[in-house]
């Protein structure tokens, strides 16, 4: 059903940015994927996740129509995604994924080179504003993810090194972590992003 509520009502009926997730969502985060999962894959596997997932990202972004790209959309509740940030268009979540990832290489490097950068790492900073086109979203974030591992690397230090920074959700997180992490933060809005279009393109029921 098309949702009929005005933009003001749904932003009313979500937690503010930063409220953070769920407490479950947290519990798993901090205590299974932070020493279990987070980075055990390898450098370059996660390297190779984030091309992988993002060039999803932009497929589907593109199978969008120009005004599609640009209506905001409420989707369902979904792990590791605040309930502030279930109601972007297409190119807010595309404006949101450089941000972060962006800001996530800016962590990994000093990190490498156990320094630890005097930053705290705030949800709320690095929600989208939603004031880029829907065909300026698209090039930027093309454009980045095609290089960005690359050019990391030519700038990372010790991709083991022990020095950390929290993640309000997961805990404190090495460069190896971050890293995957970037990885990580692109399959939760790929499956945000493949929501949006289902409700923007629901599928045609078969005839009886």
């Amino acid at each position: 059903m098309a949702e009929t509520r005005s933009d003001a009502d749904i932003q009313g009926s979500l937690q503010k940015p930063g409220a953070g997730v769920p407490l479950h969502h947290k519990l798993v985060m901090r205590y299974i994927v932070r020493p279990i999962v987070a980075g055990k894959l390898g450098w370059e596997k996660d390297s190779e996740g984030f091309g992988r997932i993002a060039g999803k990202i932009i497929k589907d972004y593109e199978s969008l129509s120009e005004e599609q790209r640009t209506k905001r959309v409420l989707v369902p509740p979904q792990f590791g995604l605040e309930d502030s940030s279930r109601y972007w268009s297409a190119a807010m979540l595309l404006e949101h994924m450089l941000i972060v990832s962006q800001g996530i290489a800016s962590l990994v490097v000093p990190l490498s080179k156990n320094i630890v950068p005097d930053y705290e790492v705030e949800m709320a900073r690095v929600k989208p504003k939603g004031q880029m086109s829907a065909q300026e979203a698209l090039t930027k974030f093309r454009a980045y993810s095609a290089t960005a591992m690359g050019e990391l690397d030519k700038v990372v230090g010790d991709r083991n090194a022990k020095a950390t920074l929290l993640h309000p959700w997961f805990g404190p997180f090495t460069a190896r972590q971050w890293h995957w992490m970037m990885t990580a933060h692109a399959v939760v809005h790929l499956n945000q992003l493949r929501a949006i279009c289902w409700r923007l393109n629901p599928p045609k029921m078969p005839a009886k």
